[in-house]
This record gives structure tokens, sequence and C-alpha cells, in this order.
């Protein structure tokens, strides 16, 4: 099959362009070094390709304003009107928890509301919205993605959490009591993605929420990354400023989703880490 990889100079991207060729796909990569995004897909450069997955995307940062996260929705409506002008079969669009804004509720699935998203959850929302009106025409996956985690990560809690371990700096946790599987691990998530490009069996707009499975306080996991890391750390409560949920995989599960248990990811996180400081 051959499959358009945006943002393939991204955390995700980089990962899934050199497990979708080991699994026998042709890639078209673009990423940065090619230009614009929405200007590519605008264009007719590209190649027709069978499928989409579409992981490029503005992040929040230091810096970054609202007006920043503009092209997240200009690409995706680049993208729709590629997938219609090329005859795309499926595109599979990286989505995000930010989306839903402030979270109530103890657990986050496909139907929880989005209360006041910040701009890069806004982002991701109206670009949902424009692929739900494609997804008329051609099936569209949206994987609302909590943090994804591997070798390299740096940017989510639990990576940076660990990271700190690894320093042997004070970890401030927020919440202890509160549940957590709130990550995902890149190399499960790859393999998902290309599943869900190659499927026949589901049509119209598929919005996922993806985690890993069972699940910990977010004061035991603190304790089991600073033991992991050589134990160095002190740990100490901060005052919470938004409430803790965790995410239910069940639609997910029913398209293969299938995470490590979060106790499996932990080890397996902090050596990939640990790998990484070191060079």
């Amino acid at each position: 099959m051959r499959i358009l990889v945006t943002g393939a100079g991204g955390y995700v991207g980089t990962f899934l362009v050199p497990s979708a060729r080991a699994a026998g796909h042709e890639v078209i990569a673009v990423g940065r070094e090619r230009g614009d995004v929405a200007a590519l897909l605008d264009g007719d450069d590209l190649p027709t390709v069978e499928a989409v997955i579409h992981t490029a995307a503005r992040s929040p940062g230091p810096g970054v304003t609202a007006a920043d996260f503009v092209p997240n929705v200009t690409a995706v409506r680049a993208l729709a009107n590629f997938a219609r002008r090329r005859r795309v079969r499926r595109v599979v669009h990286l989505s995000s928890l930010s989306l839903h804004g402030r979270v109530a509720v103890p657990v986050v699935d496909e139907t929880t509301p989005a209360i006041d998203p910040d701009p890069y959850g806004a982002s991701k929302l109206m670009g949902e919205m424009i692929l739900r009106d494609l997804a008329a025409e051609i099936p569209v996956a949206s994987l609302r993605l909590p943090g994804v985690v591997g070798p390299g990560a740096e940017r989510p809690w639990l990576a940076r959490l660990v990271r700190r371990a690894l320093r042997g700096e004070t970890l401030v946790v927020y919440n202890p009591d509160g549940a957590f599987n709130n990550a995902a691990h890149v190399a499960e998530l790859c393999p998902f993605l290309l599943s869900l490009a190659a499927a026949e069996d589901w049509r119209g707009f598929e919005a996922m929420t993806l985690g890993t499975a069972g699940r910990t306080t977010i004061g035991a996991l603190a304790g089991r990354v600073r033991d992991l890391a050589g134990g160095r750390s002190a740990i100490t409560v901060g005052e919470a400023a938004s409430n803790t949920f965790t995410l239910c995989n069940r639609r997910a599960a029913g398209h293969g989703w299938a995470p490590m248990d979060i106790q499996t990811l932990l080890p397996r996180l902090v050596d990939e880490l640990k790998e990484t400081a070191s060079e």
C-alpha cells in the first residue's frame, strides 16, 4: 500500500515511516524540509496514495502563540481537499486529548464534551470538524492521543517525570491519589496506525481515545519511577490545578488497540530514556 505520512520529521513520524516501510508499504514522507504541509497538499507534486496518516501539527511550547496553531487547521483543510481530489481510501488523523479542554469526568471517552479548550486543543477540535465532513465520503479515524512516549521522548508529562528521576531531581506530583493511564507507547502506536490505514471494515468518522491498559495512581507511579531510576529523588505534592482522569480504550480496542499495561510500560520507558540520557 502507498501511504502518505505528514509530519515525517516529528516524534511519531520518525518512528512511523521506518515502521511502515518495514511492513512492506511504500511511504511518501512529508516533513518540514519539504515546505508548508498545506501548500504541498494543495499542490500537484505529491503522487496519488491509498491512505494518509496525518501526524503533522504545531504543538504547544515556549513562545508559541494562539496564531501559531492556525496552520494546524489549514493543513487539515488541505488534507481533506487532497483526499477528495486524489480519491484516497482512508485517512488517519492524530488528534489530542487537549480538544476536551476542562475535563470534569473521571473517565474520558469519545463522548466526553469539549469545554473551553486552549488554542492548541481548539485547533484539533476544528480539525476533527473538518474531517467529520470528509468522512461522509472517505473513512476517517481520529486518534485522541495522550502523551506519546518511547525512546527520546521529552514533552509528555510522564517522560519529563522519568527524566527528572534519572537526574535525581525532586518529583512534584499533583492529585497523588488520582488514577492514571494517560500514555501510549510509540512502538504500539505505529502498527495500530498502519492497521487502521489498511482496514476495510469501518466507515464514516471514528474518534478514539487511547491509553495504556490497567491503571495506577499518580503517587504510586511517581514512587515506582523513582525506584526504577535509582531511588535518588524526593517526592513532594503540589497544589492541584485540575482534575485527574483516565482514558477509556473500549472503542479503540474494537479496532485492534491492545496496549501494554502501565506497570509494564514504566520500566521499559525508564530503560529507554536512560539510554538516550547517557548519549
